[in-house]
């Protein structure tokens, strides 16, 4: 892939994302806002050299009210760092062919990935299956799924990214690096008992199950 097709695949996720951002054309309005917001912006916009004694920027062909503008960057800004925390994880990979894994760490490229409260995210349960068990942890989900002819799938969401270590089992000719939503991760397709292995940058997730690889694929892409 060349810097012009990731540059392009990258312009097309961020127009997807954020399509409900105002097209610029409909900022022309008079927007009330607090005294304490306004000298906020006039302390960025003063930060970056716009002039103040002007209310009106032209771009272009149009006319824009200034603390729109200031307030469409701001916008831009906030999807700019939220994407850059996404694309912040690096898997540091060495192989290991005496035990037959992938040992792991990751580095977070300085960004922290205990942001905040943990947020439990749950796959869809697959048709047939059920819920037989769930714990919630501070910093850890774990669920259980049985359908009626026993077959089990597990799941573990975790925190604490920046400081794990891990030892993935990769002796099977089916263990193949995979994406689930653009994260990077790991799978065996093939066997008893296939997995998935996965990060955002926030959270690792864990899927496995005597099940076929396609149905934890698809409860693994149905987690955003």
């Amino acid at each position: 892939m060349t810097e012009l097709d990731f540059r392009e695949i990258i312009c097309e996720a961020m127009t997807e994302e954020y399509k409900w951002v105002p097209d610029p054309k409909k900022l022309q309005y008079n927007y009330t806002f607090s005294k304490q917001f306004e000298k906020e912006m006039r302390k960025t916009m003063w930060e970056y050299g716009i002039d103040q004694k002007e209310e009106y920027i032209r771009i272009g062909k149009h006319l824009f009210r200034k603390m729109s503008v200031v307030v469409l960057a701001a916008v831009i800004l906030f999807a700019l760092a939220s994407c850059a925390i996404y694309f912040g994880i690096t898997w540091s990979e060495t192989q290991n062919d005496k035990q037959g894994t992938l040992d792991v760490n990751f580095d977070m490229n300085g960004q922290d990935d205990a942001s905040g409260k943990f947020i439990y995210k749950r796959p869809e349960i697959p048709d047939g299956f059920t819920v037989t068990a769930e714990t919630e942890y501070p910093d850890i989900l774990k669920i259980e799924y049985m359908n009626s002819a026993n077959d089990g799938i597990d799941y573990i969401q975790e925190s604490g990214v920046d400081t794990m270590s891990l030892s993935i089992d990769n002796d099977d000719e089916s263990f193949m690096q995979i994406s689930i939503n653009g994260y990077k991760g790991y799978a065996r397709t093939e066997g008893i008992e296939p997995y998935i292995i996965w990060s955002d940058g926030i959270y690792l997730y864990y899927l496995s199950g005597s099940v076929p690889f396609a149905l934890l694929l698809e409860m693994a892409e149905s987690i955003k």
